[in-house]
């Protein structure tokens, strides 16, 4: 099912617009809102990574504006953690007063879970070094400092003859 609906409301001299699938009820019912619309806007996200689909989901406008402002999103035949559920529907509520905050999500027991480890004592220098590790073949050298005749050719426009050598470091290059 393709679903790319768009809204334009134009409303007390605001203009609100953007992809219904993921507006929050207070926008769609032309309610004042705040930045709990964004916190809603991610929980949509958030169901539809873990889940595959949308938590809802209509080709006609007026039933899927419907379901956003009425319905709760099906957690039935979803298999998610207890604690993942929880997470959905302290965002997906309907009242914004009721809903988590940003702070209040972050602090949430399946995002502490799933938190990665800080890293503040590696470097850059230290990630370049491990990512290079990680793509070397086993048993190969690296290929960083090796330049061929052709390339040298389309970097400077000369025609050179390398030999027998291909690496920079040995310094051995013939002009």
């Amino acid at each position: 099912m393709r679903l790319d609906v768009s809204y334009v409301v134009y409303s007390y001299g605001c203009l609100r617009c953007g992809t219904m699938l993921y507006m929050a009820p207070e926008i769609l019912l032309e309610r004042t809102y705040s930045e709990l619309c964004d916190v809603w806007s991610i929980g949509i996200i958030l169901y539809t990574l873990l889940c595959a689909k949308y938590p809802f989901a209509d080709r006609h406008q007026e039933e899927l504006i419907n379901q956003i402002c009425s319905k709760d999103p099906d957690y039935s035949p979803i298999e998610l953690t207890p604690d993942a559920v929880d997470l959905l529907k302290c965002i997906l509520v309907k009242d914004p007063v009721q809903r988590s905050t940003a702070l209040e999500i972050l602090k949430h027991p399946w995002l502490m879970e799933h938190k990665l480890k800080s890293r503040k004592d590696e470097t850059i220098i230290d990630y370049m070094k491990k990512w290079k590790s990680e793509m070397l073949l086993p048993g190969h050298d690296s290929d960083w400092m090796k330049i061929s005749e052709s390339d040298i050719s389309m970097l400077t426009g000369l025609s050179i003859n390398i030999g027998t050598t291909n690496s920079m470091k040995s310094g051995t290059s013939h002009v």
